[in-house]
């Protein structure tokens, strides 16, 4: 049976979805999740099933709960949408250094993961997907999987990024 474990780290909630016959012994492929894992948790069944009728290999699952999702999954300030306000927003290297250097070593030291980048990956659905595909970009070395779900690609000058311009925060003066 699938175990979840809730994990505190650094003020942020962390739920470890372990594996059917989980064993501390082996290694596992981990998959970082965004919103605190939410999308894999409506597939745990089936995400079993996969597992225990041998589809796919054992893997831990590891979903994080941002504090202010707007903030954290933005890589820079910009202007509501619909009423062109500035928004506050872009924290996203401030959370992926979160990420990389406090909460995947805390997995790492505390369950039976495989660290290598090879056997890491990060996802996430809208802004969830955009911090993802962030990861991959940023931490290559750290992340080397992502899955990215109707990402947020809309989120203002994140074209320009996509087409490989460097965005600054002098960009964004409103």
């Amino acid at each position: 049976m699938i175990q979840i474990k809730t994990e505190k780290i650094s003020r942020h909630p962390v739920n470890v979805i372990l594996p059917t016959d989980y064993d501390s012994n082996k290694k596992y492929r981990t998959i970082y999740l965004q919103d605190g894992g939410n999308a894999a948790k409506q597939a745990l069944n089936y995400i079993d099933h996969l597992i225990i009728s041998r589809q796919i290999e054992p893997l831990i699952l590891v979903g994080i709960t941002p504090l202010d999702r707007n903030e954290e999954y933005t890589p820079w300030p910009a202007r509501t949408p619909l009423s062109g306000e500035t928004k506050s927003g872009g924290q996203a290297q401030a959370y992926l250094q979160l990420l990389v250097k406090e909460i995947k070593p805390f997995i790492d030291a505390h369950y039976a993961t495989d660290p290598a980048p090879s056997h890491t990956a990060i996802g996430g659905c809208s802004f969830g997907g955009l911090i993802s595909l962030l990861a991959s970009y940023y931490y290559p070395e750290v992340f080397h999987d992502y899955i990215i779900l109707s990402a947020s690609f809309w989120y203002e000058k994140m074209d320009r990024f996509l087409s490989g311009e460097q965005i600054t925060l002098e960009d964004h003066s409103f």
